[in-house]
């Protein structure tokens, strides 16, 4: 099991496979693989455990990336823990997204010189004056600059170079093992050369520009060697690093070149660089609609099991030899010993042109009862899914609308109802690979050469590989940069791992300094300067690269083979059969070179003819041809032109016509567009565009009124037997039920209707009244209305007698009480509360007291009349008597 693991330093990753098993801690705060190797003795259940195991209250964090739980032979197993590492077994088991492949393979030849011409990291104190010359003005001790090469154990190594200027420049060499720590014996020298054998366990060696034993001073360096082997392998001469490479770039359909294979069965697709030739034991194909794929009634629970059967794609039927997976990334594993159904997510071969997947209903957006057809399987695998009509409710045969969404829709906008037949926007279909009854060769593209030196050669298979990326160097003071953080116009696509050849157009550029140091300073790692009086031209500038995550891109290439010339006249066979190989190659080209100049020469006589025919057809008076073929005429889309059409004058005057030429349909259109508008010219603007209309119109089927609405003065009078002059109407549906009304409403108030009620009445009532209605007119007397004020009181119609007549009733009362006694005049005037009709009141009162006195002579008589509307006197008949009286009055209008 390996695992990318990253902590806060308290924290403790722990990794563990079963409860006593193997296990792995570690403290590391930058994310670094982990791993734990386990070898089951019995088929057992294993738990995975990945844990933070620090003390109880301790306050940390542990972060677990990249899981992955692989299955490898006996011989990797072994070199886990020995010569691989945690910082190396990445390039052996990396973290795969999905289902990947090798893709791009390359074979890496590392120069004679393994050492770059500028250090991986450079000194904040030195200065690269030239590749391979470095200068130092120390401030302190150790100021150095270093290289990181990898290295193997039990090998030689020979280190030269050239130290000088002040007392004290060292080169030093460190070897290190897996976890970064110095193992061994270093050395150190000034000038000359050195030879060491790297111990056990040594997978890198640190090579060092340093002043060891002297503070200050400047200091240089300058042509610095590290090659395999003794001195006596060394050149003659200083020779910078050369590496050679070759990859594989595309397959015979031009797509990235692929190579597949089961590292259990060891069955694998082969290349051969010398040939340009792949041996396919596989083959890839996409899970897309394109297939014809089929249902064949066979369904589970929750599953329905489809199938794709076709010549092209022959398969053997031996276990393991089907790979898949979902357009997420997701395995669909294989069945092996016996079919199921209710295993979804799985796949399964049969004979020898079919496949089968389980689909789950819920991934298809389909019921358990739904039978999908050929074209709803091909619309799955090309990104879209079902429902009934309503978004997230699966299609169950029956209720609804059979209706398609994208498979990442979060609501039916856009959907579709037929079963869509192109692959839905940044949808990434599964692949499946198939392993063949019977393997064949493919001619593929590939790029580089190697060649072999005397002595060591540092050689490497690599994957993931990107050719030739166009990028735009950035300037940076006095040199431009490739994939500098800082710059970040400057960076390539993918995080590089490491640069291989940066080009000008299509020839490899040399002077280039590639640093392939694993700094920060470079996006991913590496990148690349020259100095800029080097670089005439940032334009077609390309670079060949390794992507750090290679994960996202390719497997690990697992197994490869260089032969080379052993001996002189095996080279000379060699070189002898390519220089006979080559001569082949030019004889074809020269006599395709040959056959291109007949066709030239041949083209060229068919051009001066034709040159002739097309000057005839450009003076023609009529676009025809010259032999008059053409018996309508054609333009070629874009031909016609603004310009060729030339202006055109139009008018609004012309009367609208459907035909005639361009000049007339034009006019036509000006004088339409006049009467629309009403203007005086066509060009005048109206007095309201369609948006004014649109926005303030009132639609027939009823809304609010903005603002005073007036109709049309009505004409007659109201005993016109017709409905001429009515410029407003309110109207019943019609039906006998159905009375004429309107509503009256004062919100929060009141609310009623006023109308012709189904008797012929006019009537107020309902809504905020209820049932009550009451009658205002009555449709059986002769256009007057019931009631009236008359000149003396109160009248209504009597429609037997055809006469007015008073209605008699009350008004109002006024009453109150009033006092005389011997000291008043004979006569009191009281101020009514309110106005009375003079004309239409009376005055009614009563007197009491106590006193005992002849009533007969009027002594105790009191009157009352109204002398205004609003004054009512009282007065005694004779006022020689002073008795104390109390009246009681009355003022009653009718």
């Amino acid at each position: 099991m390996v695992v990318d693991v990253q902590t806060d330093a308290a924290g403790i990753a722990h990794l563990q496979i079963t409860t006593a098993g193997p296990n792995s801690k570690t403290t590391n705060t930058s994310r670094v693989p982990a791993f734990v190797k386990y070898t089951p003795q019995t088929d057992e259940p294993a738990n995975i455990a990945l844990l933070n195991t620090v003390a109880a209250g301790v306050v940390s964090w542990a972060q677990f990336y990249d899981v992955g739980l692989y299955v490898v032979d006996d011989a990797l197993y072994n070199a886990i823990g020995s010569t691989i590492g945690p910082s190396t077994i990445r390039d052996y088991l990396p973290h795969v997204n999905g289902m990947q492949s090798v893709q791009c393979p390359a074979v890496l030849k590392t120069g004679r010189n393994l050492l770059a011409g500028s250090p991986d990291s450079l000194h904040a104190n030195a200065v690269l004056t030239a590749p391979y010359n470095l200068a130092l003005t120390a401030t302190a001790l150790d100021s150095k600059s270093a290289f990181r090469v990898p290295a193997v154990p039990n090998q030689s190594y020979t280190f030269a170079g050239t130290a000088a200027g002040a007392a004290g420049g060292t080169f030093e060499g460190y070897w290190l093992d897996s976890a970064g720590a110095v193992i061994g014996s270093s050395f150190t020298f000034t000038s000359g050369n050195q030879t060491r054998v790297s111990p056990a366990g040594t997978v890198a060696l640190d090579v060092r520009l340093t002043n060891r034993t002297n503070a200050t001073g400047t200091f240089t360096f300058s042509e610095w060697m590290l090659i395999l082997g003794t001195a006596a392998d060394l050149t003659q001469s200083f020779e910078p690093r050369n590496d050679d490479y070759v990859i594989g770039v595309t397959d015979s359909n031009g797509k990235a070149l692929e190579l597949h294979g089961d590292p259990l069965t060891g069955v694998y697709d082969r290349l051969d660089f010398t040939t340009g030739e792949v041996y396919r034991n596989y083959r890839k194909f996409t899970l897309d609609g394109s297939l014809p794929w089929t249902y064949n009634g066979i369904k589970g629970t929750d599953t329905k099991y489809v199938i794709v059967s076709t010549t092209d794609m022959p398969i053997t039927q031996t276990p393991f030899t089907l790979r898949a997976t979902k357009h997420d990334g997701t395995a669909l594993p294989q069945q092996i010993s016996a079919f199921n159904v209710n295993l979804p997510d799985t796949c399964w071969s049969a004979g020898q042109t079919l496949i089968g997947i389980v689909m789950r209903n819920t991934d298809f957006g389909m019921g358990p009862d739904a039978t999908p057809t050929g074209a709803d399987i091909r619309a799955y695998f090309n990104g879209w899914k079902m429902n009934n009509g309503t978004f997230g409710t699966p299609f169950n045969g029956t209720g609804g609308t059979k209706t398609w969404t994208r498979w990442d829709a979060t609501n039916n906008t856009g959907a579709v109802t037929s079963p869509p037949t192109t692959i839905a926007s940044g949808y990434i279909p599964g692949s499946a690979i198939l392993q063949l009854a019977k393997g064949y060769v493919e001619s593929v593209t590939t790029e580089g050469s190697i060649s072999m030196h005397t002595g060591g050669n540092y050689v490497e298979m690599l994957e993931g590989v990107v050719r030739r990326e166009k990028v735009v160097p950035v300037l940076n003071g006095n040199v431009y940069e490739i994939n500098s953080t800082g710059r970040p116009a400057s960076a390539l696509s993918k995080r590089t791992n490491r640069i291989l050849a940066v080009y000008k157009g299509g020839d490899f550029n040399r002077r280039w300094s590639v640093q392939n140091s694993g700094s920060s300073y470079w996006y991913g790692g590496a990148g690349a300067q020259i100095p800029a009086a080097e670089l005439a031209s940032t334009n077609d500038v390309y670079v060949t690269y390794v992507a750090v995550d290679r994960q996202n891109l390719t497997a690990a290439a697992t197994d490869g083979r260089i032969e080379y010339p052993g001996n002189p006249g095996s080279a000379i066979a060699l070189m002898s059969q390519g220089l006979a190989d080559a001569q082949t190659q030019i004889a074809v080209h020269k006599w395709l070179l040959t056959l291109d100049g007949a066709y030239l020469d041949n083209l060229r006589l068919d051009v001066d003819a034709d040159k002739a025919a097309l000057n005839t057809h450009r003076i023609a008076p009529d676009m025809d041809h010259p032999d008059k073929s053409v018996r309508q005429r054609h333009i070629g889309d874009g031909a016609v032109t603004d310009t060729a059409i030339g202006s055109r004058t139009a008018n609004d005057t012309t009367a609208p016509t459907m035909t005639g030429p361009l000049g007339t349909l034009l006019s036509s259109l000006f004088s339409l567009i006049k009467r629309i508008t009403g203007g005086a010219t066509a060009l005048e603007p109206p007095a309201a565009n369609l948006n004014g209309l649109q926005a303030n119109k009132f639609d027939k089927a009823g809304g609010p009124l903005g603002g005073l609405v007036q109709t049309a003065g009505s004409m007659g009078n109201i005993s016109n037997p017709s409905s001429d002059g009515v410029t407003l109407e309110v109207k019943s549906a019609g039906g006998v039920g159905d009375a004429a009304f309107i509503a009256f409403h004062r919100p929060g108030y009141s609310a009623g209707l006023l109308g012709l009620d189904t008797d012929g009445k006019l009537k107020f009532g309902g809504w905020a009244y209820g049932a009550a209605q009451n009658i205002i007119t009555n449709a059986n007397f002769a256009g007057e209305m019931g009631i009236r004020n008359g000149a003396t009181s109160l009248e209504r119609w009597n429609s037997s007698t055809g006469q007015w007549e008073e209605s008699g009733g009350v008004k109002r009362v006024l009453a109150g009480e009033a006092m005389m006694n011997n000291s008043d005049t004979y006569a009191v005037d009281i101020t009514l509360p309110v106005a009375v009709n003079v004309s239409k009141s009376y005055v009614v009162n009563s007197i009491r007291t106590n006193a005992q006195a002849d009533y007969s002579n009027g002594g105790f008589w009191v009157t009352g009349h109204l002398i205004s509307p609003t004054v009512l006197r009282l007065q005694r008949m004779d006022a020689l008597y002073s008795a104390a009286v109390i009246i009681r009055w009355q003022v009653i209008e009718g």
